[in-house]
């Protein structure tokens, strides 16, 4: 019968000290090997070799091509236990091989792991290092006792030796890891060089391909990662994302070549097409939107604590947050409502408002504009609320007060109060009457008020009830029924009682002008009647005289 394959001398001889193994010439006679030579110096031929046993035997065959391709997939086939039915054609060699049924490929020592390759798992200890399946030119063959890996790709994990539960598909994946645990690397170089950094998970050409120690990290995207190198729990995800980071650790990037050029940052989040791009050492950062970054005017690329959000969002100081872009690209936001229209629109149905709260009792809004040509000096507007001693509201332009509204409900001004008074702004005009009388109805008064958190000063002041019975339109009353009188609405009223008074005094007047004008009449005739009276008496006196 002629043989399955043409087996050479050498072959036979290597093939005979293998069966020895097994039982008989089992394989012998399953490779149809009829009158095989009897090897008598089988020791001298194993120690020739440079091995201890067949095990090593097979390897050292396999490393010097002792054997032809297809003298070693029947042979591998027959030692993991795979049995040949009657039907020979079920194995046909016509230059491929083709397998009908089951393929049980393993080693009696360890039948747990699975090395194939040229020098794939060469080192491993069959009794501690189990799980493995290493498959490609020197995967995992510096391997010892690591257990649970999978290495599949030229290179890849060649270097691992005790690290275990490993995951490296691509040639030269993990080639440089020795006792990293629990990474998964995906793609051509991913993690080569990684040495003891666990728990990472790479995926992509070259990702990650520089980090040695780091661990925790999550690099997703071509070359994403590439330069790290001790950085942990980064999360990187997109080409080029985290491209430059070497020691920056905790950052999360998301999107093509997001966080680019970090090198040593941390606990950045940035979302979205190239954001963060530009930023190298800055920490804490968040930015949101394609470009969103910081601003180019920021000296050596570095910021801390900021935030942009929005398309080609862009922040220039540090502890700052920035919504939107300048231009074009800036935004309304709107609080509560869908269309907003400032750029802030707070909007709500059931008492909204803006809270400002500071712990040294001081805030402020400030309204600045570019400083004008030839004005010096702060010309800002700010609003400030001050919840202290004195606690009171101010607006100020530059350093100077010209509203204070004080918590006891005092108002200082530093200008004048005028009030709108067009006569084209005013209808149904008509007179005020009769307004001295009701006038003389109210009374002015002392008083200090009740609550100690006021003045603590005499006051003077009407009280509002009396006002409200002759004048009730001057009144005001609150959601707490308190009433307020509106002492500026009083200018007309006494403007128009003084003139009715004083209508009334030139009446007064005309009637004692005329009873004085009656009086000195009187007068005069008074006095001439009086000077008739004094002839009359010294006509009488001389005639009383002659008499005699």
């Amino acid at each position: 019968m002629k043989n399955l394959i043409d087996i050479t001398k050498r072959e036979l001889e290597v093939l005979d000290l293998i069966s020895r193994e097994f039982t008989s010439d089992e394989i012998a006679k399953k490779l149809y090997i009829s009158n095989h030579t009897a090897i008598t110096h089988r020791k001298n031929l194993i120690i020739k070799m440079g091995v201890r046993n067949t095990a090593g035997l097979v390897r050292k065959a396999f490393e010097y091509q002792l054997l032809s391709m297809s003298v070693w997939i029947v042979l591998l086939m027959f030692i993991g236990g795979f049995s040949l039915s009657a039907q020979i054609p079920h194995l046909d060699v016509e230059g491929h091989v083709k397998i009908r049924g089951n393929v049980d490929i393993h080693h009696p020592e360890d039948s747990t792991s699975l090395f194939i390759g040229f020098r794939s798992g060469v080192q491993s200890d069959l009794t501690e290092s189990r799980l493995n399946t290493f498959i490609g030119f020197e995967s995992g063959q510096s391997n010892t006792t690591g257990a649970g890996n999978s290495f599949f790709g030229s290179s890849s994990g060649a270097d691992n030796t005790t690290g275990e539960y490993n995951s490296f598909f691509g040639e030269a994946a993990g080639q440089r890891n020795t006792t990293g645990r629990k990474n998964s690397f995906f793609g051509k170089n991913t993690g080569q060089v990684n040495t003891t950094g666990g728990d990472n998970s790479f995926v992509g050409y070259n990702v990650g391909r520089s980090t040695t120690t780091g661990g925790n990290n999550t690099f997703i995207g071509s070359e994403a990662g590439l330069h790290n190198t001790v950085g942990n729990h980064n999360s990187f995800l997109g080409y080029v994302s985290g491209y430059q980071n070497r020691s920056g650790w905790g950052n999360c990037f998301f999107g093509y070549a997001s966080g680019e050029n970090n090198e040593t940052g941390t606990q950045n989040v940035f979302l979205g097409y190239r954001t963060g791009q530009t930023l190298i050492s800055g920490s804490y950062n968040t930015f949101i939107g394609t470009e969103a970054d910081l601003d180019n005017t920021v000296s050596n690329d570095s910021l801390d604590r900021a935030i942009a959000i929005g398309f080609n969002a862009k922040v220039a100081c540090h502890n700052c947050a920035v919504i939107g872009g300048t231009g074009q690209d800036s935004v309304y936001v709107g609080i509560g409502t869908t269309t907003p229209k400032a750029l802030l629109h707070v909007e709500g149905t059931n008492g909204p408002e803006l809270l400002l709260r500071d712990t040294e009792g001081l805030m402020s809004i400030r309204m600045d504009r570019e400083p004008i040509s030839g004005q010096n000096g702060d010309q800002s507007w700010k609003m400030i609320a001050r919840i202290q001693a004195d606690t009171s509201f101010i607006l100020q332009y530059g350093s100077d007060s010209l509203f204070r509204l004080k918590r006891n409900g005092d108002v200082n001004i530093a200008g004048t109060l005028s009030e709108n008074s067009d006569f084209r702004l005013k209808t149904e005009i008509s007179k005020l009457s009769e307004i001295l009388p009701r006038l003389l109805q109210i009374h002015g008064y002392t008083y200090n008020w009740k609550d100690p958190g006021r003045s603590g000063q005499r006051q003077l002041g009407l009280i509002a009830q009396e006002v409200q019975d002759t004048f009730p339109e001057l009144v005001q009353k609150d959601e707490h029924g308190l009433l307020s009188v509106n002492y500026t609405r009083f200018v007309p009223l006494l403007i128009e009682g003084l003139r009715e008074q004083q209508e009334a005094i030139l009446e007064q007047n005309a009637v004692l002008q005329n009873q004085q004008e009656n009086v000195d009449h009187l007068s005069k005739e008074n006095k001439l009647l009086r000077q008739r009276l004094d002839r009359i008496e010294q006509l009488y006196h001389k005639m009383e005289a002659t008499l005699r």
